[in-house]
């Protein structure tokens, strides 16, 4: 495949665990380590050569546009998309379909995760793979619900019944290539989740998804002590 150069941050969500700390501020904008999360986030997509950032944003947009009052960030192009109605993972995905060229792919990377996993090598490894999504898994965690089976994923949130070797948890940071983002894009409904069209792409195509391991550090700032614990 060509070479993957863009990413989709999701930033539009309520952080509704957080609050009161995202009262009036997006949970990707909270400070980890002396920086938004979503800095930390942006830093590791432009040393793996990411060209092109867009960020959908829903709740107090104005905060990612203060912050990063310049449209480049370490070489890169960013973009925000505000969406005044939220349309999920899926839906995001679609919304913003036409900022980018299909044929390429695109990294989809949760912005409300703080994840210390080597995303170079991950996207290195699925320019040179011939799966149509690779999506990336923890052996160990509280939400284990994505079923895998000779190192592809066979199953989501047992929706579909399938056999599995292990159960694994999903980090919230997936490829995908042009075959993914058509069925994105023929998806009918507006407000949708990614796992939805995933689900969709393994009934249709057997082992096309891949389970990709990767324990590094991983949290999602899920409560607010949590969010002490790292920040």
């Amino acid at each position: 495949m060509a070479k993957l150069e863009t990413a989709f941050v999701l930033g539009a969500g309520l952080g509704t665990r957080l609050r009161p700390l995202t009262a009036d501020t997006p949970k990707p904008m909270l400070k980890v380590k002396g920086k938004p999360l979503i800095e930390h986030i942006f830093e590791k997509l432009t040393a793996a050569g990411i060209k092109n950032i867009i960020i959908n944003t829903h709740h107090a947009p104005q905060k990612y546009l203060e912050y990063f009052a310049s449209p480049y960030y370490g070489g890169a192009k960013i973009t925000f998309v505000n969406e005044p109605e939220l349309l999920d993972t899926g839906g995001g995905l679609k919304n913003i379909l036409p900022l980018f060229c299909r044929e390429s792919g695109i990294l989809v990377y949760n912005g409300d995760i703080f994840w210390e996993g080597d995303i170079s090598k991950f996207i290195r490894h699925f320019e040179e793979s011939k799966k149509s999504a690779s999506l990336i898994l923890r052996s160990e965690g509280a939400n284990k619900n994505v079923a895998v089976k000779n190192g592809c994923v066979s199953d989501m949130r047992f929706e579909i019944g399938a056999r599995y070797d292990k159960l694994m948890q999903f980090t919230g940071i997936f490829a995908c290539k042009k075959e993914f983002l058509d069925i994105v894009k023929n998806t009918p409904q507006k407000k949708f989740s990614t796992v939805k069209s995933l689900l969709e792409m393994i009934k249709l195509y057997e082992n096309s998804v891949e389970a990709y391991e990767d324990n590094s550090n991983w949290t999602d700032i899920g409560t607010p002590s949590e969010y002490e614990k790292i920040k």
